[in-house]
This record gives structure tokens, C-alpha cells and sequence, in this order.
């Protein structure tokens, strides 16, 4: 009997740990979750409960060595990333006699590094993804399993995509798994020359540049979308959170941050190129309201020198 270990978190990682549950009942599990419980995606609790129903043995790490002592102890056969966010060190990747394998939500070798679907999305590419990859020294370097791809329209969230993403490998990766197990899996090298890399993001990133173009903006907005911090712009001294938005057919000449226009259900902000985004809700002090509801005026601005009309 192979014995695997499993090293993730989030709710992405918990379906593709039980769908490998599901599809290997020949397989003696181990799962080693992070400590990231001052993550507002965090869904420890679910791990735990899970595990405990299954009989599986359980831990969080908080740090390397944490993770060190149980592969010692535990010596598997094989093993599954999807959610871990520390490097895991060359000496471990050795001790896999069929590999470590990971989920890292971009079509490698393109977004190596940190939160590869968000700046996907910001970017405004047309097409994103995710890799099943086998852990190598480098910055996710190593041969691919297989990937999925789903079309980015402007309409969906990251949180759509990701759930377009995580349907597809839970179909898929049972049978990828089964292949990697009894030594059948065929595996494509990545090419060097079409890598690029990306860094780790931390909430203060999510600041709107207002002099970018209606697109671009209406890009970041839907990357940084629910379950993610959200994107924000600076609105009477407090940080106002932007959704549900869309970009404004048309020219629209304004100073970048300026409620252009407003309606009933919507505002219309200006934006570099002489673009407007139209904004339906938006997020102050925890509280969610129609946009035309906080921006009141013509006469409000948005970003590092916003103002409000107080008459």
C-alpha cells in the first residue's frame, strides 16, 4: 500500500484532498496544514473536521521543521501540494520515491511564483489556468502532469475562475493520479525561454490606480474580487472597496477618480485613455452599498487626494 501525504489549505486544496481520497483507496494518507488562521480564506475547521471523520492523521505546521518531522516519521511514498506557501527545502523533495506533485494556478511556465491567477487576471489575459506540476529545485520549474485552461471574460471574478478551474482538476486528476501511482504518467518539460515570474501580494497592493485605462481597472477590481482583500481606493480618509463593475462604452474626459456620472443603481468613474468604469457597489467601513449611495456628487474624487462635497 503507497503511503501520501498531503500539504495545503484553503478550499481548493480541501476538494482536490478529497477527491484523491475518493479515487485512492488503496493509499494510507497524511495531511500537514499551515498555520493560516489569520487568513480571512482560511477554512481550517473544514480540515480538521474532514480528517477526524476519516481516520486521517492530522497537523499544523508552523514551520519547516514542523513539516520535516512528520515526512521523517511518516517516510511517504508519494505527495500532493495545492495551498502550501513555504519553501519546501531539496533535502524533503528527495525523500519521495514517486514524487512530489503540485497545483499552481497558472499555465507554466508563464506566472511562476506568487498568486499567479491574480496577476493573470490583471493582466488581462485571455486565457488562464492551472498546472499539475512535479516539485523540482527550482521556482516552479518542474514537468507538468497536465494543465486546464478557461476563457477569462470580462463578466467573471476570480472566484468564478476558480471555480471553473477547480471543476475541471477534480475531474481530471483522478485519473492523472492513478497514472503517477503505477508509473504510466507521461509528463512534458517546461520551456525555459517562455518563463516569466511573479511576486507575492499583500493588501496594501490593492490600491486602484485611477490612471489606468477603464480595462485595466476593471481587470484589477475582478482579480482582487471575493475570496481575495479586494481592490480599494482611498475615499474621505477611509479605504473604499469597489465590485460589480464594468467598463463604459464611449469617451469620457474627467480627472482620473472622479464620479463622472451618477444614477439610480450606478456611478461612472474616470479613468486614464479618456475611459470611464461604471460601479454598481461598493464597500465602506465593512458595509456594502450602492455606489450612488457613498458617492454622492460630481463633485467626489477617489485616490490619495479624494475629497467629498460636505454641502
Amino acid at each position: 500500500m503507497n503511503k501520501a501525504i498531503f500539504l495545503g489549505s484553503k478550499t481548493l486544496g480541501l476538494e482536490i484532498f478529497k477527491v484523491l481520497l475518493n479515487s485512492s483507496t488503496d493509499t494510507t494518507w497524511v495531511a500537514v496544514h499551515p498555520d493560516d488562521r489569520r487568513d480571512s480564506r482560511s477554512c481550517l475547521s473544514s480540515w480538521q473536521q474532514l480528517t477526524e471523520s476519516r481516520n486521517i492523521p492530522f497537523f499544523v505546521a508552523r514551520s519547516n521543521s514542523d513539516l520535516s518531522t512528520v515526512m521523517e516519521q511518516f517516510k511517504p511514498h508519494i505527495g500532493m501540494v495545492c495551498g502550501w506557501y513555504r519553501i519546501i527545502e531539496s533535502s524533503l523533495l528527495e525523500m519521495f520515491p514517486l514524487g512530489l506533485w503540485g497545483i499552481h494556478n497558472s499555465l507554466l511556465p508563464k506566472y511562476r511564483g506568487g498568486s499567479p491567477l491574480v496577476w493573470s487576471i490583471m493582466n488581462g489575459d485571455s486565457e488562464v489556468g492551472s498546472s499539475v506540476f512535479k516539485f523540482a529545485a527550482g521556482i516552479d520549474s518542474g514537468p507538468i502532469l497536465f494543465q486546464v485552461a478557461v476563457r477569462n471574460t470580462p463578466s467573471l471574478t476570480i472566484a468564478d475562475l476558480l471555480a471553473q478551474i477547480q471543476s475541471l482538476l477534480v475531474d481530471q486528476l483522478p485519473d492523472a493520479w492513478s497514472r503517477l501511482i503505477n508509473g504510466t504518467a507521461i509528463c512534458s518539460t517546461q520551456n525555459e525561454s517562455e518563463a516569466t515570474y511573479c511576486g507575492q501580494r499583500i493588501e496594501s497592493d490593492g490600491e486602484i490606480n485611477w490612471f489606468e485605462s477603464a480595462t485595466q481597472v476593471h481587470s484589477f477590481i475582478r482579480a482582487l474580487a471575493y475570496p481575495y482583500p479586494g481592490a480599494f481606493s482611498e475615499f474621505d480618509k477611509r479605504r473604499l472597496f469597489l465590485s460589480d463593475t464594468s467598463v463604459v462604452p464611449g469617451i469620457y474626459f474627467g480627472t482620473p477618480g472622479q464620479v463622472l456620472r451618477r444614477d439610480a443603481d450606478y456611478v461612472v468613474i474616470s479613468c486614464g485613455g479618456n475611459s470611464g468604469l461604471l460601479v454598481r457597489s461598493v464597500t465602506l467601513e465593512g458595509v456594502s452599498s450602492p455606489a450612488p449611495k457613498i458617492l454622492t456628487s460630481i463633485s467626489c474624487r477617489l485616490g490619495r487626494n479624494s475629497f467629498k462635497q460636505t454641502s
